[in-house]
């Protein structure tokens, strides 16, 4: 797939993810870069932060609007599609939105895809749609289905799901939770001493994305191969001064990168991830 001279979509391209993305983006000269996103605010730090110019575009829009994004799409070539509700307990209080959104409005997206035809679609998913036990982990199980499916009836848009953990420096994570800890003077949460997690970098993140999409040929799943961190050991990194509160409802003391059978598969490419060519869907 080649990246530059192309029209390239970030749906959620606001978001800390799809802002160094885009930036990784822009030094592979791409023709265009369409930054996608429901809030203006972030869209409009994003404008003072990497500029203005031929080469990018701040589009103000949902994915749950199927019209906006037959918009967006037009002419596009390739998309990164990171737009979701991420946050696991606002997930679990407000089921309807975050159906709307990371399951319709990534149908929304696939639907759109279908009709104006980009050569390269791609998933961001994550390790906790692997045997999930989160709404959000469900829904981009689902994603991840969807994208299998579409790839099965698509002939000239390939669709690929790439997959993986933690980010350091993602906004709503641990560490940023921790931070506002340390600043108010107060100890430091851990749900269990015993709890594992995968994390990266950003750059990690996002270099993954651009590898992984340079390879893909549609239908497969990229999983990144992450370093597992038990919590405490992080949180001890940062203070001595402890607290556990015990998993939260349906939290995982551990989670996976892949199935069993996800890993009978899969095929180790470079050092840095796996390639998962699942059987096409009936």
């Amino acid at each position: 797939m080649q990246i530059r001279h192309s029209t390239i979509l970030i749906t959620g391209g606001a978001g800390s993810i799809g802002s160094c993305l885009a930036e990784k983006l822009l030094a592979l000269e791409p023709r265009t870069i369409r930054i996608f996103d429901n809030n203006e605010y972030c869209l409009s730090q994003m404008r003072e932060k990497l500029g203005t110019g031929a080469r990018l575009r701040y589009l103000l829009g949902d994915i749950r609007d199927l019209q906006r994004l037959n918009m967006a799409l037009d002419g596009a070539n390739i998309v990164y599609h990171l737009a979701a509700i991420k946050c696991i307990d606002v997930a679990a209080y407000n089921p309807t939105e975050v159906l709307a959104t990371n399951v319709d409005g990534t149908m929304n997206l696939i639907k759109a895809c279908l009709q104006t035809k980009p050569s390269h679609v791609f998933l961001i998913s994550t390790d906790k749609a692997v045997a999930p036990t989160t709404l959000y982990g469900y829904t981009k199980a689902v994603g991840e289905h969807l994208f299998a499916w579409a790839n099965q009836i698509s002939t000239p848009t390939r669709f690929t799901t790439l997959r993986f953990g933690n980010v350091r420096q993602s906004r709503g994570n641990v560490f940023e939770t921790w931070q506002h800890q340390l600043d108010a003077g107060k100890p430091l949460t851990v749900t269990d001493k015993r709890a594992t997690r995968y994390f990266m970098d950003i750059d990690e993140a996002t270099q993954f994305i651009v590898d992984a999409s340079t390879y893909a040929s549609g239908g497969e799943v990229f999983v990144s191969k992450m370093k597992k961190y038990r919590i405490l050991d992080l949180a001890k990194e940062l203070s001595a001064n402890i607290e556990y509160t015990g998993l939260r409802l349906d939290e995982k003391l551990h989670e996976k990168l892949m199935t069993i059978e996800e890993r009978k598969i899969a095929k180790p490419f470079d050092s840095k991830y796996w390639i998962i060519k699942k059987p096409e869907i009936c």
